[in-house]
């Protein structure tokens, strides 16, 4: 016999059979008390404390729809978790059997399989990995029902908040997992309860049709499916309705899709024929459920009475050989009678407990203790079952005695330890005593088997108090008040270091904290100021991602308590000062710009900072505290000359040695810190005597031969040369240095180097300096570098396997990519296109691109780089287009600015080929666009800043696909969608000074290149309040888009057989002049004339406008008079227009003069000086 089932057997459980295994453990069917149960069994490092929370916090609801955790038990270094037992294997078993169930079975699954997650939701848990494995089947003996059990909670995360969207990581299973988890760029992504429905909707998809909805089941196929957003009807799907629910479900975007509540609600459940389809033997089921209930039976539930959620075993067994009711049997004769409430138990909610016997462990880790002995030991058998139904408060009390026993052996073990091992205990018990609820979500990711650490509460004015106490007293009382202090401090460490949490660390700069501690350095006896004060004060200056630095400053200076710690004996005392001192200086360099001097530079002058820093850095023999000190000199005096000579190039040499040191932090900040100083013109002088062209020329070319120490040696000397040309070069626009390191040779000897060397040698200092050579240059270095052909030597990176690396590749071969396109006119080719291809560097960088481990900006930069090369070029590969095209289009509302505009930029280019314009319409979603056009701008500044950058990349996106393309069926289709009257609206209600020229832009481009009849549909839409409104915007080219959209309508208006109704309508108004425009009524109406003809007058309006406005007029009037104030104004500058070389618009103004010459007093102006409308 096993150990396993030996194990069990000593404790009392019959084992019937092994239900499955895998690498943590095994799942056998045991039978005790009466009661058939699966037990879980696994060494005890293999215990999954977070699926066992959350199942246990599960087993507490009425759902009957999820598996129910029972207990769990150690014996010795195994542990036993105790679930329900389901007797029906799982839905995916239903599914592979390839029968087809009828539609009323697969709707009553659906339904108990949504309301399962439904009831998860409002608890504030998201399963993420819901598939048909994890859907098991359980047949409660004698029911003829059965009940689905959603099961494995591995992955499952806990919100803070029910139904709101929360920060997870990507995981689950890849047939299942939701677009906005496979799309997203980052490991961990902001989603909600809606990844569950997705999946739940590929379930239905694969019970329905026994397929998934992707070419193949690759990763690549599913990426395709995503990027696609198309799901195809397949033809084996016949209920409209049922095809409705599967489209909401599968909603590529969230927004769009149902919630688990939603769904329950669709037609495909509600509707009459859902209802009709309900077979006589599920009706009778429900009906004597009812009965029963009726009959004081109060383990019957709600489910157990609606026949909609029924599933009738005759169905399920048609698909699989089982046998529930006869196991059960068997089981019984074989080893005992079944309880009563096994029995009757319908949906089997939680079996009877089985008393645990107290043995304690022989070895326990910690993290299994800290759970037991802290959160175990808060349970009470009346708080945790105070939810079960009254059918079960008769185990309550069994099952409460249970944890006690739990408890006792736990605390027995602890009490076993050694003795660190009992404070470890103590210590966390302390910490978790204020934790309420023992079963509490957790803010880690409950996949990454992390228990939640207790959450910090510090009242920030009682820390100050405390702080303020002065060390007083007899000697008891001063270390009393010194060991309160240093707790106080040690709950900030706690709660903050390494850690990033700026509400809190505002918090606690706010009321004092930094302040007080400021104060001791400064004034208490240096002996007295043990680690954990300043400890606790360099963790509330880092990390951040809002810099709270300058929050510590303005509360109070802290550099003269921070130079007054540099006296001190404690090395851990002076280092931290140090480094707060690296911090705060940070400070002040991120709150200005590189070429300004350091803001703090005159405070630490004033109490004579510089030689402080400086003779603590000569004196001081640990060496992390003596690099730190150097680099503190460096953040002191950027872009600022170091007076003293010696200080100067002390300080500049060591920084120097620092650049090949072996602490990546010490190495990188050291660069830095060089760089920084570099910019003032002394301190580089200084840097540059470092600096020998041709050494390091000679360096770079020398060969990785020798020893291992030899090599390091050689490998150490070159980093070093490629960092120090960095550190010159780095963020300066120098052209000549850069000349002079190219016409060195430099650049050849590094790109030979690539070519030669293991590509894992190669470090960042390498790349970095290429990516430094390229910007910020001119384009003709830039062309010096093409010339060296280093796009293989580029494209060769790319293969590293540091991130950093990978960046500076594609940032450089961006930079000369650029250099190329700069040359390009609106219609030509990319020149670089024929070398880059030679070298297979498309196939290269779209092969990255696919990889699941990319970053964002890897991908942007990939996508970027092939996007730019095939300007007015098709991508040929279909894949490669349909995958590059879709994520630079996505890349157009992207928030950083730089990638945003080139996105935009570069999708313009791409356009001007057919095939990929067709792509890139292909991907667009009109009524998408016009629901993000009618969003208002509101909520805090970020949010307002995300639906401006969607607004205006939607409007970027029209005109895309409309400028200078002879369309009138898109722009059909764009005009009768609401988009045109979203723009519209944005026109009359947006503040003018914040209004994008896109939006104008994009309306414009309806306009032309159109047909009249085109145009013409734009008058419905009521277009003058908004586009005369924004004749009074401060942006010229919004002016500009303005008028040329009214003198587009107006234009297409003077056809007056297109406006039969509207002319019929302004006939009959006593204010349409005769012989005007069909559209004088409407535009008057507005103010149209009086703002046109402002604008003409105003000083600052530009010729071309002043063009626009006088033709607008001109075919305002048409045939009529023009007003007296106008006329000479308007038709002397027509009459200059219509002799005027080479005007584009030079044909419509004649057209104009010889409407308006019909009118008598028209004509008289016309004709003065003699002019004669030339034909």
């Amino acid at each position: 016999m096993g150990k396993r089932k030996k194990l069990l057997q000593d404790q009392g459980y019959q084992v019937i059979g092994t239900l499955g295994k895998g690498a943590f453990g095994r799942v056998y069917q045991v039978f005790k008390d009466g009661n058939v149960l699966a037990a879980k069994l696994m060494k005890e490092e293999d215990f999954d404390m977070n699926e066992w929370k959350v199942g246990f916090s599960l087993a507490q609801d009425q759902n009957p729809f999820v598996l129910k955790y029972i207990s769990a038990t150690m014996y010795g270094l195994n542990t036993v978790i105790l679930m329900e037992y389901s007797n029906l294997k799982s839905l995916e078993n239903v599914i592979q059997s390839n029968k087809d169930l009828p539609l009323h079975t697969i709707r009553a699954i659906m339904k108990q399989m949504l309301e399962g997650l439904r009831l998860m939701h409002a608890k504030g848990m998201i399963h993420r990995d819901i598939k048909g494995q994890n859907i098991l089947l359980h047949s409660p003996p004698g029911s003829g029902r059965v009940i689905l059990k959603i099961a494995d909670f591995g992955l499952v995360k806990v919100q803070k908040q029910a139904m709101q969207s929360t920060q997870m990581t990507v995981a689950g299973t890849a047939l299942y997992i939701a677009p906005e988890l496979v799309l997203s760029d980052s490991k961990d992504v902001k989603a909600d309860t809606k990844v569950d429905v997705w999946s739940t909707g590929m379930v239905l998809y694969y019970f329905v049709t026994k397929q998934f909805p992707f070419q193949a089941l690759t990763n690549t196929a599913i990426v395709m499916f995503m990027m696609a957003k198309k799901l195809d009807r397949p033809k084996s799907i016949k209920d409209d309705c049922l095809w409705d629910l599967i489209t909401k479900m599968l909603a590529f975007d969230k927004k769009d899709r149902l919630s688990a509540e939603d769904a329950l609600k669709h037609p495909f459940f509600t509707n009459q024929q859902a209802m009709n389809e309900v077979p006589q033997e599920a009706r009778k089921l429900a009906l004597d459920a009812q009965t029963a209930k009726q009959n004081g039976d109060q383990s019957i539930t709600q489910y157990d009475t609606e026949c909609t959620y029924t599933v009738l075993l005759s169905e399920i067994k048609k698909t699989m050989n089982v046998d529930p009711d006869g196991e059960h049997a068997q089981i019984v004769a074989r080893y005992g009678q079944s309880s009563l409430a096994q029995t009757l138990s319908s949906s089997s909610l939680l079996q009877p407990p089985i008393q645990q016997q107290q043995q304690q462990p022989e070895q326990m880790s910690t993290k299994v203790k800290s759970f037991f002995s802290n959160k175990v030991g808060q349970l009470s058998s009346s708080s945790l079952f105070s939810t079960l139904r009254p059918d079960f408060a008769v185990h309550a009390t069994q099952i409460g005695a249970s944890f006690n026993l739990l408890q006792q052996s736990f605390k027995s073990a602890i009490m076993g330890t050694q003795s660190q091992v009992q404070l470890q205990q103590q210590s966390s018990s302390q910490s978790l005593s204020s934790l309420t609820n023992p079963l509490s979500s957790s803010n880690e990711d409950l996949a990454e088997l992390k228990l939640k650490e207790p959450e910090i509460v510090i009242n920030y004015n009682q820390v100050v108090e405390i702080l303020k106490q002065p060390l007083k007293g007899f000697s008891k009382q001063k270390k009393d008040t010194q060991l309160s202090q240093e707790a106080e401090c040690n709950k900030i460490i706690t709660k903050y270091k390494d850690r990033i949490d700026d509400e809190g660390r505002l918090s606690a700069i706010e009321a004092g904290v930094t302040q007080e501690l400021t104060n001791i350095f400064e004034l208490r006896e240096l002996e007295t100021i043990t680690p954990p004060y300043i400890q606790a004060f360099y963790s509330l200056t880092f990390p951040s991602i809002r810099d709270v630095r300058p929050q510590i400053y303005n509360k109070r200076i802290p550099y003269p308590g921070l130079l007054r710690l540099l006296e001190h004996k404690d090395d851990e005392v002076t280092f931290q000062a140090c480094k707060s001192l690296g911090s705060i200086l940070n400070g002040g360099i991120e709150s200005t710009d590189n070429t300004q001097p350091n803001p703090h530079l005159s405070t630490i002058a004033a109490c004579n900072g510089t030689k402080k820093i400086f003779a603590f850095f000569k004196k001081v023999t640990n060496k992390k505290t003596k690099d730190t000190a150097a680099i503190c000199m460096g953040r002191l005096y950027r872009s600022k000359e170091i007076a003293d000579v010696q200080i100067r190039s002390e300080i500049v040499a060591h920084l120097i040695s620092l650049l090949v040191d072996q602490d990546y932090w010490i190495k990188s900040q050291s660069k830095r810190s060089l760089n920084l100083m570099a910019r003032n013109h002394v301190n580089r002088s200084e840097v540059q005597k470092s600096v020998d062209m041709k050494r390091i020329n000679d360096d770079l070319k020398k060969p990785l031969l020798g020893n291992e120490q030899q090599k390091k040696d050689i490998q150490d000397q070159q980093d070093k040369q490629c960092s120090l040309l960095s550190v010159m070069i780095e963020d300066r626009e120098d052209d000549e240095y850069r000349k002079q390191i190219i016409n060195a040779g430099v650049v050849d000897a590094i790109l030979h180097l690539i070519e030669l060397r293991d590509i894992q040698t190669i470090n960042e200092s390498i790349s970095g300096v290429i990516q430094d050579l390229t910007t910020p240059a001119s384009d003709e270095v830039r062309l010096h570098i093409f010339s060296k052909k280093p796009y293989p030597c580029l494209l060769r990176l790319i293969s590293h396997s540091d991130s950093k690396i990978v960046s500076h590749s594609l940032i450089a071969m961006y930079n000369i990519i650029k250099v190329g396109s700069n040359q390009l006119s609106d219609t030509s080719q990319h020149p670089h296109y024929d070398m880059f291809s030679v070298c297979d560097g498309f196939d290269k960088l779209f092969s990255l691109f696919m990889k699941e481990n990319v970053n964002k900006q890897t991908k942007d930069r990939i996508a970027i780089n092939i996007g730019i090369l095939h300007s007015n070029r098709d991508i040929q590969t279909p894949l490669m287009r349909t995958i590059i095209i879709s994520h630079i289009r996505s890349l157009i509302y992207d928030m950083d600015q730089w990638t945003r505009n080139t996105a935009r930029n570069t999708l313009k280019r791409l356009s001007q080929n057919q095939t990929n314009y067709t792509e890139i319409l292909n991907g667009v979603d009109i009524p998408q666009i016009a629901e993000d056009l009618i969003r208002p701008i509101e909520g805090d500044e970020n949010q307002k800043s995300l639906l401006l950058t969607k607004q205006e990349g939607q409007c970027f996106l029209l005109i895309t696909l409309t400028k200078d393309r002879k369309d009138d069926q898109l722009r059909t289709t764009i005009i009768n969608s609401d988009i045109t009257k979203y723009l519209i609206v944005i026109f009359e209600t947006r503040d003018l000074n914040s209004l994008s020229k896109l939006y104008v832009e994009a309306f414009r481009n309806l306009t032309t290149p159109a047909s009249d009849e085109t145009i013409i549909q734009l008058i419905s839409k009521k277009p003058y309040p908004g586009l005369l409104r924004l004749l009074s915007s401060s942006d010229k080219d919004i002016i500009t888009h303005s008028l040329i959209s009214i003198l587009y309508i107006l234009t297409a208006g003077s056809n007056t057989s297109l406006f039969t109704s509207s002319s019929s309508s302004s006939s009959s108004s006593s204010s349409t002049p005769p012989l005007s425009h069909p559209q004088f009524h409407i535009v008057s109406a507005y103010g149209g004339l009086d703002k046109l003809f402002s604008l003409f007058q105003r000083s600052d309006t530009t010729k071309e406008n002043k063009d626009q406005v006088s033709i607008c007029i001109g075919l305002l009037f048409k045939s009529s008079e023009v007003a007296e104030s106008m006329r000479k104004g308007i038709i002397s500058h027509l009459k200059a227009l219509s002799i005027e070389d080479n005007h584009p618009l030079k044909d419509n103004v004649k057209m104009v003069l010889k409407d308006l010459a019909k009118n008598s007093v028209n004509c008289t102006e016309i004709q003065k000086d003699g002019f004669i409308i030339s034909v």
